[in-house]
């Protein structure tokens, strides 16, 4: 495991800096409000503190909103790795109420606290705030409105004098997921103060259910370009082009199910009724159903409410053996979706877990020291931030995310700074499945990111 002693003696100093961190650092530097859009692994914490520590005063806190593991993991261990952050502290907040607070009452200068703890330092902190600088990485977490930390912090917005936020994926899923992320940074001045009249403004409601529980809205022409305009004062959007990575390959890796799951997937599709040995299989909607058919792709069904289920096929379990065995003990990284996936994994491929362990930093180390010939990740838990790049580069997906930011964050975890080797992407899936619409949603996610990097850039 590497220790700080030995990282302290292969510091990085400021003159390290990519000329795009560097373009990143000048821009940020003294900016009282700042949208960073930065790709996954891009330097975007080291920027982040290097620029911040040119104005911060001792009179100041730093509050830094992340991913729990990015706030346990990425934060505190960065300023051992950089020369001019050397004396730089920064303190992850975490475990009971009593000992967040005792972190947050502290002298600590710079404080990390996961998303899950937002709306609890509104609800205790909202009158008495010791920070005057805030810090949203991965300010993606932001984008609901509907969300009670979003609603919390709203009301504490105008208590920091500096706010800003970190993301490579802004419009991961539509132009709708800019609102809630661009008022954490300006407090509505550029997109409004409200998300019913940006949507009137910009979008026509083509879909809502009767309950108003899902809603779907399409951008009217030319909404993407009369936002992304009025969002500009404030966003600094590097260009792609510039930052340079080892080669990245998609390896789509197609397998066939055996035909009586094949028919079974089939009913299950028309019928939204599927007869087990020993259970009904009921999907009670289109969500449901969706995310049945993928557990049948995938090999299984849940057949109650407290994780039973019935494993009913190898198909995706055979095509990981046969990369694996391809790898030869070779460091291989698999992100799967469903908690069963996991366990029928490791049963014939030992190996950790990344989510849901408690010694991440362990983990991680023993990681890029080359010691786990294989380690699982859940996108949802552990796709943001860490730092997996020095001990593997090859990634296989048992199966993908509906998210296109979980799907980029979690290949960026082993595609970025520091990776030496080509970075491999296995994509295992079935054809005429939903697996398909899963890759084709993606693709026009992406498609929408792409043209909205364009833009700024323009």
């Amino acid at each position: 495991m590497s220790t700080l002693l030995e990282i302290s003696r292969n510091l990085k100093s400021f003159s390290d800096f990519y000329p795009f961190q560097m373009e990143a650092y000048l821009y940020l530097k003294g900016r009282t409000q700042a949208l960073m859009l930065m790709p996954m692994g891009a330097g975007k914490t080291v920027v982040t503190l290097s620029a911040i520590q040119e104005y911060i005063k001792v009179t100041d806190r730093v509050l830094i909103f992340a991913p729990k593991r990015v706030a346990e993991t990425v934060w505190p261990k960065e300023p051992w790795e950089w020369r001019h952050l050397k004396g730089m502290h920064v303190k992850f907040a975490n475990g009971t109420p009593k000992q967040r607070a005792k972190i947050i009452e502290g002298t600590t200068q710079y404080v990390t606290l996961s998303y899950e703890n937002m709306k609890w330092f509104c609800d205790n902190y909202g009158k008495d705030n010791p920070f005057t600088i805030v810090i949203f990485d991965e300010v993606t977490k932001m984008k609901s409105t509907k969300s009670q930390r979003w609603k919390a912090m709203k009301k504490m917005l105008p208590q920091f004098k500096v706010r800003i936020g970190l993301t490579g994926t802004p419009t991961s899923n539509s132009l709708l997921d800019l609102f809630g992320q661009a008022y954490c940074i300006d407090q509505g001045n550029a997109l409004g103060k409200y998300i019913t009249r940006y949507k009137n403004k910009w979008f026509e409601e083509v879909a809502r259910s009767q309950g108003r529980d899902y809603e779907e809205w399409i951008p009217n022409p030319g909404a993407m370009e009369e936002i992304l305009d009025a969002m500009k004062p404030f966003v600094h959007q590097m260009d792609p082009s510039v930052y340079k990575l080892t080669k990245y390959i998609d390896n789509p890796i197609h397998v066939e199910l055996p035909q009586m799951i094949q028919k079974a997937y089939s009913k299950l599709r028309r019928d939204a009724v599927l007869e087990l040995e020993n259970t009904t299989i009921t999907a009670e909607s289109a969500a449901a159903a969706s995310m049945k058919l993928q557990q049948l792709v995938n090999g299984f069904l849940y057949t109650d409410d407290v994780g039973s289920y019935d494993w009913l096929h190898d198909a995706k379990l055979d095509a990981v053996e046969e990369i694996l065995d391809s790898q030869q003990g070779t460091p291989t990284l698999v992100a799967y979706k469903f908690i069963a996936e996991l366990r029928e994994l490791q049963k014939r491929f030992p190996g950790p877990s990344l989510s849901g362990t408690t010694n991440a930093l362990a983990m991680i180390s023993d990681w890029n020291d080359g010691k786990f010939s294989v380690m699982y990740i859940h996108p949802k838990s552990a796709g943001h931030g860490l730092n997996l790049q020095y001990g593997g580069s090859t990634l296989v997906w048992f199966g993908l995310p509906w998210s296109l930011e979980e799907y980029e964050q979690t290949v960026a975890r082993i595609h970025r700074t520091g990776q030496t080797k080509p970075v491999i992407n296995h994509i295992i899936s079935v054809n005429g499945t939903i697996d398909d619409h899963i890759a084709t949603a993606l693709a026009s996610k992406g498609d929408l990111k792409k043209a909205a990097i364009e833009y700024l850039l323009s």
